[in-house]
């Protein structure tokens, strides 16, 4: 079941909360402020139900009655059936004006987008979202009407400023809010995130002056493992077709095409970097994980503590070149982060409390694979 707002009801507590403020116990006087927020307009709630996922299904397809399934097994069998439904929930989710605003808006770090260059990118970025058949795709989302109400909601949420120069007619994402907008986002990211991530990856060979179609695609198969409770990626669907699809995403959109033998060119590298850029903050998230846990590997904490200080060592160094997203701070992304790793055995929270043990070439090789997505 997935359920989608035009507009979420108290976006700046949203906000606070994934930025690390602790959850505020209400007062008389948050009661009755809260009440307010019934009196408002936000738009449409679309809730969508798809098709179920029986047990019998589960169960049919292991290799054994249940009772006899080792613990191991028993675990991989429920991780597998949480991905297919988290993956059928991600299907069902609707395209709506906000969402492709955002994600047009966020499909960049710098702040600053032409209003003129709204419309195509978002008619790029719906004509992608149509080839995946996302619900509820139409042309009507391009319409003056339709992008101007979802722009001016932001603005009055104050995530988007205007911001002309020289009477050309701009508007300015407000850097602390990206996070607000990235909820947005997150209702077509699902149906993106294969196509962003192989952008990332052809990108990242191009800066490099290697681009070696293997290397490309092994860096896309490593990026969809590590960012597995990030993004639900289809378990029944292998790496190579996920590869493959992938990049006929990217010459759909015309940031590649092919040539001879099978093999592609980079046409337009502006439309590779949009896409490239929708996924920047999970990959900012992880590699901040990387580096934090190398720097404070000796300090006191809990398994849990350890997020909330690795939030608070990135703060500051929030605008340098590996850390251009604010959304990357999300505690969502830095939790997934650190399960991620410790999940692959490369860091180990020490029993007593006194930091932590890594995995120094682990960490190291995935340190250079994602510093590679971010310069």
């Amino acid at each position: 079941m997935a359920i989608c707002y035009e507009q979420i009801a108290e976006a700046g507590a949203y906000a606070r909360e994934l930025g690390g403020e602790d959850k505020r116990t209400e007062d008389i006087g948050q009661v009755v402020r809260a009440g307010r927020v019934l009196k408002q307009r936000y738009g449409k709630v679309y809730l969508r139900v798809g098709k179920p996922l029986t047990a019998r299904e589960v169960f049919d397809q292991q290799a054994a009655a249940w009772p006899e399934l080792s613990r191991d097994q028993r675990r991989e069998a429920l991780q597998q059936t949480g991905e297919r439904l988290m993956y059928r929930i991600a299907e069902r989710m609707i395209v709506l004006p906000t969402s492709l605003l955002a994600t047009a808006l966020l499909a960049q770090s710098r702040p600053i987008l032409r209003h003129d260059e709204i419309r195509p990118r978002a008619a790029r970025l719906l004509g992608l979202l149509e080839r995946k058949e996302a619900p509820q795709c139409s042309r009507d989302l391009l319409s003056d009407s339709v992008l101007d109400t979802a722009l001016a909601r932001f603005m009055r949420n104050r995530a988007v400023q205007p911001a002309d120069k020289e009477g050309i007619r701009r508007v300015r994402v407000v850097p602390e809010e990206r996070i607000a907008l990235d909820y947005y986002k997150n209702t077509t990211i699902h149906f993106l995130a294969p196509a962003s991530l192989l952008a990332a990856c052809v990108r990242s060979g191009i800066r490099r002056g290697a681009l070696d179609e293997r290397e490309v695609l092994s860096q896309f198969q490593t990026l969809i493992f590590l960012l597995r409770y990030e993004l639900p990626f289809d378990p029944e669907t292998s790496l190579d077709e996920l590869g493959a699809t992938a990049m006929q995403d990217l010459v759909e959109y015309g940031a590649v095409e092919w040539v001879a033998d099978g093999n592609w060119k980079v046409v337009n590298a502006a439309w590779l970097d949009e896409l490239a850029e929708l996924t920047r903050n999970f990959v900012e998230s992880y590699h901040l994980v990387l580096r934090a846990m190398s720097a404070l590997r000796e300090r006191d904490a809990t398994r849990r503590d350890f997020v909330k200080q690795f939030q608070s060592w990135g703060r500051p160094r929030l605008g340098a070149d590996e850390l251009l997203r604010p959304e990357a701070l999300s505690m969502v992304n830095l939790k997934n982060a650190w399960k991620a790793f410790r999940e692959d055995g490369i860091v180990v929270v020490r029993s007593d409390g006194t930091g932590m043990d890594i995995d120094e070439a682990a960490v190291n090789a995935y340190r250079r694979l994602l510093h590679g997505f971010l310069v």
